[in-house]
Protein backbone atom coordinates (compact mmCIF):
# COMPACT_ATOMS: atom_id res chain seq x y z
CA UNK A 1 0.00 0.00 0.00
CA UNK A 2 2.55 2.58 1.08
CA UNK A 3 4.90 1.53 -1.74
CA UNK A 4 2.17 2.40 -4.26
CA UNK A 5 1.42 5.66 -2.45
CA UNK A 6 5.08 6.66 -2.69
CA UNK A 7 5.15 5.78 -6.39
CA UNK A 8 2.03 7.86 -7.07
CA UNK A 9 3.47 10.80 -5.13
CA UNK A 10 6.69 10.48 -7.15
CA UNK A 11 4.90 10.30 -10.51
CA UNK A 12 2.79 13.37 -9.82
CA UNK A 13 5.69 15.29 -8.19
CA UNK A 14 3.87 15.61 -4.86
CA UNK A 15 6.93 16.38 -2.75
CA UNK A 16 5.20 16.91 0.59
CA UNK A 17 3.25 13.65 0.34
CA UNK A 18 6.28 11.71 -0.94
CA UNK A 19 8.43 12.98 1.92
CA UNK A 20 5.72 12.17 4.47
CA UNK A 21 5.28 8.60 3.21
CA UNK A 22 9.02 7.92 3.05
CA UNK A 23 9.55 9.42 6.53
CA UNK A 24 6.76 7.27 7.96
CA UNK A 25 8.24 4.17 6.35
CA UNK A 26 11.72 5.05 7.61
CA UNK A 27 10.47 5.60 11.17
CA UNK A 28 8.67 2.26 11.17
CA UNK A 29 11.96 0.46 10.48
CA UNK A 30 13.09 1.45 14.01
CA UNK A 31 16.54 2.16 12.58
CA UNK A 32 16.17 5.90 13.11
CA UNK A 33 14.35 5.67 16.44
CA UNK A 34 15.90 6.26 19.84
CA UNK A 35 14.41 3.04 21.17
CA UNK A 36 16.03 -0.22 22.18
CA UNK A 37 16.96 -2.58 19.36
CA UNK A 38 15.30 -5.47 21.17
CA UNK A 39 11.94 -4.05 20.10
CA UNK A 40 12.59 -4.85 16.42
CA UNK A 41 10.20 -7.46 15.05
CA UNK A 42 9.69 -9.15 11.70
CA UNK A 43 7.27 -6.41 10.62
CA UNK A 44 10.09 -3.88 11.05
CA UNK A 45 12.41 -6.03 8.96
CA UNK A 46 9.71 -6.24 6.27
CA UNK A 47 9.56 -2.45 6.38
CA UNK A 48 13.32 -2.25 5.80
CA UNK A 49 12.88 -4.52 2.76
CA UNK A 50 10.09 -2.29 1.48
CA UNK A 51 12.21 0.83 1.98
CA UNK A 52 15.10 -0.69 0.03
CA UNK A 53 12.68 -1.79 -2.69
CA UNK A 54 11.25 1.74 -2.96
CA UNK A 55 14.78 3.13 -3.22
CA UNK A 56 15.59 0.64 -5.97
CA UNK A 57 12.44 1.12 -8.07
CA UNK A 58 11.68 4.83 -7.57
CA UNK A 59 15.15 6.16 -6.81
CA UNK A 60 15.18 8.64 -9.68
CA UNK A 61 12.10 10.40 -8.30
CA UNK A 62 12.79 10.44 -4.56
CA UNK A 63 14.57 13.80 -4.42
CA UNK A 64 15.19 14.90 -0.84
CA UNK A 65 13.57 11.72 0.51
CA UNK A 66 16.87 9.97 -0.17
CA UNK A 67 18.16 11.45 3.08
CA UNK A 68 15.77 9.34 5.19
CA UNK A 69 16.53 6.23 3.14
CA UNK A 70 20.29 6.72 3.39
CA UNK A 71 20.05 7.24 7.15
CA UNK A 72 18.25 3.90 7.48
CA UNK A 73 20.76 2.11 5.27
CA UNK A 74 23.59 3.64 7.26
CA UNK A 75 22.06 2.46 10.55
CA UNK A 76 21.48 -0.98 9.03
CA UNK A 77 25.17 -1.19 8.14
CA UNK A 78 26.08 -0.08 11.66
CA UNK A 79 23.81 -2.78 13.11
CA UNK A 80 25.45 -5.39 10.91
CA UNK A 81 28.90 -4.22 12.02
CA UNK A 82 27.86 -4.53 15.65
CA UNK A 83 26.48 -8.00 15.01
CA UNK A 84 29.69 -9.17 13.37
CA UNK A 85 31.74 -8.06 16.34
CA UNK A 86 33.22 -4.69 15.45
CA UNK A 87 34.51 -3.14 18.64
CA UNK A 88 33.00 0.09 19.97
CA UNK A 89 36.29 1.94 19.53
CA UNK A 90 35.87 1.73 15.75
CA UNK A 91 32.38 3.18 15.76
CA UNK A 92 32.56 6.93 15.16
CA UNK A 93 29.62 8.31 17.14
CA UNK A 94 26.71 7.37 19.34
CA UNK A 95 23.96 5.93 17.19
CA UNK A 96 20.20 5.54 17.66
CA UNK A 97 20.91 1.83 18.12
CA UNK A 98 22.37 2.63 21.54
CA UNK A 99 26.04 1.95 20.84
CA UNK A 100 28.59 4.21 22.45
CA UNK A 101 31.27 5.88 20.38
CA UNK A 102 34.99 6.17 20.88
CA UNK A 103 34.45 7.75 24.30
CA UNK A 104 33.01 4.54 25.72
CA UNK A 105 36.44 3.60 27.03
CA UNK A 106 35.72 -0.10 27.34
CA UNK A 107 36.71 -0.97 23.78
CA UNK A 108 34.65 -4.14 24.13
CA UNK A 109 31.73 -5.35 22.14
CA UNK A 110 28.25 -4.44 23.21
CA UNK A 111 25.94 -7.40 23.50
CA UNK A 112 22.33 -7.23 22.48
CA UNK A 113 19.35 -9.55 22.69
CA UNK A 114 18.81 -9.10 18.95
CA UNK A 115 21.35 -10.79 16.67
CA UNK A 116 22.31 -8.53 13.76
CA UNK A 117 25.06 -10.78 12.42
CA UNK A 118 23.12 -11.95 9.38
CA UNK A 119 20.47 -9.22 9.19
CA UNK A 120 22.04 -7.61 6.14
CA UNK A 121 22.26 -10.94 4.34
CA UNK A 122 18.64 -11.76 5.16
CA UNK A 123 17.46 -8.39 3.88
CA UNK A 124 19.60 -8.09 0.79
CA UNK A 125 19.45 -11.63 -0.60
CA UNK A 126 15.97 -11.20 -2.18
CA UNK A 127 17.02 -7.78 -3.49
CA UNK A 128 20.19 -9.17 -5.12
CA UNK A 129 18.13 -11.96 -6.71
CA UNK A 130 15.62 -9.43 -8.09
CA UNK A 131 18.35 -7.18 -9.49
CA UNK A 132 20.27 -10.00 -11.18
CA UNK A 133 17.10 -11.42 -12.76
CA UNK A 134 16.11 -8.02 -14.20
Amino acid sequence: GIRCAIRIACIFHLELERNAFVQALARFTLLTANSSVTEMKSKNIDTIKTLISVAHTDGNYLGTSWLDILKCISQLELAQMIGTGVKNQYLAAKSPLGVGGASSGSGGEQSSAFNFSSLGDVLLTPLHAAVSSA
